[in-house]
């Protein structure tokens, strides 16, 4: 292959937008820049990183996710659940 997936999306994505937008070659042009630019940041840093980055700047996708922690805290605390106090166990003034 030429191009890994992830590589060769923002030039697809390009290409699509340039024809239906009626401006081809600058739509391609971005496309291989961005391209150019993200394969140039992937082989530069650790595998992983751009997913981490963008996770960290808060453009994630899936906030839900239940692996992936919040970003900005720094302390994590145990998850406790309290009982709710029931009639019987309350006092009573008269």
């Amino acid at each position: 292959m030429l191009w890994r997936l992830d590589e060769a999306a923002p030039f697809t994505i390009g290409l699509v937008v340039g024809m239906i937008t009626h401006q081809l070659f600058i739509c391609l042009l971005i496309g291989w820049g961005l391209s150019h630019i993200y394969k140039k940041v992937n082989n530069r840093f650790p595998r992983g990183f751009v997913l981490h980055w963008i996770y960290g700047k808060g453009f994630w996708l899936f906030p839900a996710s239940r692996t992936m922690k919040l970003a900005y805290v720094r302390r994590f605390l145990p998850n406790r659940v309290r009982p709710k106090a029931s009639a019987s166990f309350t006092l009573k003034k008269k």
